[in-house]
């Protein structure tokens, strides 16, 4: 019987006699059996072909296919005419053939739900899951098999599988570590932690999760309170954010930051809480450095403007200093009995002079004459000056590298900071203490410029300071390079010797380091570049030693002062030495006086006409050029101040030259920031008289430069 739909059931199926009730009981009649029977197949054939899953028909005996549906047809890819009567073995895959037995023998043995593989018409190979039953029909066994295409299932469990190899390989690479945490009643208890803290942190996970104490006993104990403190805030606000200290595996802490978010369900309620670790040690590290670096900067900005404030004051000074020092010591020398009062003022500009040179000192404005040298050598020369100085009370010693590199300084500069630094540990080490003097070679790296913003790597020369004294506290350190800055007694000093350590350091290309401890004494160390190095360099070999050149004094040239003592600064009581006055037939000369300052301005030009001079006097560049141009005879020299107002006496010098070759020119100052000194070095071919000045010294800075060669 075909159907109107035109499908035609098998005849094993028609031919099974109906045995179902009939209405009330009574038999229907052969209409209404045909009727039902039609029914029946409508229903069936809808559901055989509606089916989502793939159904066969399968003769046990045979093991061929009698009947199939159309989602079968779709999977194997067969007409259902080419499917009926197929053998099974045909539907394995040939990597199942050496066996046949996947599909067909799970078929033939009817074993309820399992998997297969089945092949396709193209040779395709599809996952199937099989559900086989067998159904007893006369004559004929049937097993009737679904079969659901596990194509799109296999694909998600592949791509699934993927996704979490992909997610473990994002976590062993991750810098951060993630973590769930279950909602008890008495708090969160961590369930899962990714597999990459054993790298991070030294711990493995299944350690981890076996101990509920785990994370409380890893918070740095000042930290506990704040980061415990999370757990309530993410259950109240659904996040949380905290950084504490936790304990590494090492014993170390490393800083850690933790994000925390509450998961909910549909309804609000709270499910757990995920998480994430992030050491942070590096960053806060870096941080630290940052803030140092920035105090540093801010202390260095600070010693700078200490530093321009004490060369300004030093510059007025310095005038004020060589009118009352040089008409001091023109009063002593002109009277038979000087009062004793004379002489109590001259000593008093002479303390004055001193403390001016340290202030000079101090803010990098000193006149310097660098040259090669050894300082072991200068340690060698001063070493009986500082057993005398220490005393008897103090043990000095000496640690000298044998093969000391060669640094380029001052020498007299290089004495006063080994007096100074020796004076100031003798006075705060006490009876039966320690001294040690030290030279090194060193090579201090980028590193260093976090003590140091101005530092620049390279090869330095050490020279070390080291006592068994009381040592400073951090507050005392932190201040311990600032000008008229002293914990000594009133009197006892002026709070410049490390002031002009520093000062002269720097102004050598140097560095000074403070390394001190209340009760554990102090050391200081300056660090001088190596003679010729530059920079940086990979040389470690010696550096040849150039010839010294030829050095000519052009003006006074201050000693190398005492340092701070009890006392102050030590002076000596004497009487002025006459000026050196040129013979009467050399004595013609006209000279041309320009300062600004006009206690200055009179007493040079009252020395110059006292011993022969002609003086012309002007103040500014405008009376120079006028006084010049007024003169109808010749000026044989230019004694001009550095710092004038207007155009100073580098622009006065350059523009009378031009209009009187031959002239002279003689600079006078106080102040070494300028423009003839770059960095306390004169210019080369320029005659430089420093202030004060006393009248020798002007009478002799000026025969010496109008009896040098002309240019």
């Amino acid at each position: 019987m075909v159907s109107s739909s035109g499908y035609e059931p098998p005849a094993h199926i028609m031919s099974t006699p109906y045995r179902g009730p009939g209405i009330g009981g009574a038999q229907p009649d052969s209409e209404e059996i045909k009727r039902r029977l039609e029914q029946a197949e409508l229903s069936f054939k809808a559901l055989f072909d509606n089916s989502n899953d793939a159904i066969l028909l399968v003769n046990r005996t045979t093991m061929k296919v009698v009947d199939a549906n159309l989602r079968a047809s779709q999977v194997l890819g067969y007409d259902r005419a080419e499917l009926v009567q197929l053998a099974v073995e045909q539907l394995t895959p040939p990597t199942d053939a050496s066996t046949g037995r996947s599909l067909g023998e799970g078929l033939r043995l009817a074993v309820g739900d399992f998997t297969a593989r089945v092949a396709t018409k193209r040779r395709a190979v599809v996952d199937v899951a099989v559900t086989a039953w067998t159904v007893d029909l006369p004559g004929l066994p049937v097993v009737f098999a679904l079969l659901r295409d596990l194509t799109r299932q296999k694909q998600f469990e592949r791509e699934l599988m993927l996704s979490a190899r992909r997610m473990r390989q994002l976590f062993d690479v991750s810098p951060t570590m993630t973590h769930v945490l279950d909602i008890l009643e008495d708090g969160l208890r961590l369930s899962w932690i990714s597999e990459n803290v054993k790298r991070i942190l030294g711990y493995t996970p299944e350690e981890i999760l076996a101990d509920p104490t785990w994370w409380h006993r890893g918070i740095h104990p000042d930290d506990q309170a704040h980061a415990l403190q999370t757990n309530d805030e993410v259950l109240s606000k659904g996040a949380a954010r905290v950084e504490y200290r936790f304990r590494h595996s090492d014993g170390s802490y490393h800083w850690t930051q933790e994000e925390l978010r509450l998961v909910t369900d549909d309804d609000g309620t709270p499910v757990e809480v995920v998480g994430s670790w992030a050491d942070i040690t590096d960053k806060k590290t870096a941080e630290a450095a940052f803030i140092e670096g920035e105090r540093r900067l801010r202390e260095s900005q600070r010693m700078e403007a200490i530093a321009n404030l004490a060369g300004g004051i030093a510059h007025d000074f310095n005038n004020l200093l060589t009118t009352i020092s040089g008409y001091a010591n023109l009063l002593l020398e002109e009277s038979d009995h000087p009062e004793p009062d004379l002489e109590e003022i001259r000593t008093a500009a002479e303390r004055g002079a001193e403390l001016v040179r340290q202030l000079l000192a101090f803010s990098r404005r000193q006149t310097v004459r660098p040259e090669p040298i050894d300082l072991n050598e200068v340690i060698v020369r001063l070493e009986r000056v500082l057993g005398r100085m220490i005393g008897v009370d103090i043990t000095l010693h000496t640690v000298l590298e044998p093969d000391l590199w060669l640094t380029e300084a001052d020498s007299a500069q290089i004495e006063q900071i080994v007096l100074n630094l020796a004076s100031n540990s003798r006075d705060a080490t006490g009876e039966g203490g320690h001294i040690t003097l030290g030279t090194a070679n060193v090579y201090l790296g980028p590193h260093y410029r976090q003590l140091d913003p101005e530092f620049r790597p390279g090869r330095y020369v050490s020279l070390s300071v080291t006592d068994t004294g009381r040592g400073m506290p951090p507050e005392v350190r932190k201040r311990a390079f600032e000008p008229f800055f002293t914990t000594k007694p009133q009197g006892k000093g002026t709070g410049l010797g490390l002031s002009t350590v520093y000062g002269m350091a720097k102004q050598s290309g140097g560095h000074v380091i403070v390394d001190s401890a209340e009760g554990a004494g102090t050391r200081v160390e300056v660090f001088l570049p190596r003679f010729g190095s530059g920079t940086e360099t990979d040389d470690d070999s010696p550096l040849p030693i150039p010839a010294t050149p030829d050095r000519t004094e052009t003006g006074a040239r201050g000693e190398a002062t005492a340092p701070e003592t009890s006392g102050g600064t030590a002076t000596g009581r004497h009487r002025a030495t006459p000026p050196h006055r040129p013979s009467d037939d050399s004595n013609h000369e006209t000279l041309l006086v320009v300062e600004d300052e006009p206690s200055v301005r009179r007493y040079a030009s009252h020395i110059l006409r006292g011993i022969g001079y002609t003086v012309l006097e002007a103040g500014c560049a405008e009376e120079a050029f006028a006084a010049a141009d007024g003169h109808e005879g010749v000026i044989s020299l230019l004694l001009t101040d550095v710092v004038l107002p207007g155009p100073g006496g580098r622009a006065v010098a350059d523009s009378l030259v031009q209009s009187r070759p031959g002239l002279r020119v003689l600079y006078m100052s106080g102040y070494a920031k300028d423009s003839i000194v770059h960095d306390g070095r004169v210019e080369p071919g320029i005659s430089l008289l420093p202030k004060p000045f006393s009248a020798t010294a002007l009478a002799s800075a000026v025969r010496e430069a109008l009896d040098s060669p002309r240019g």
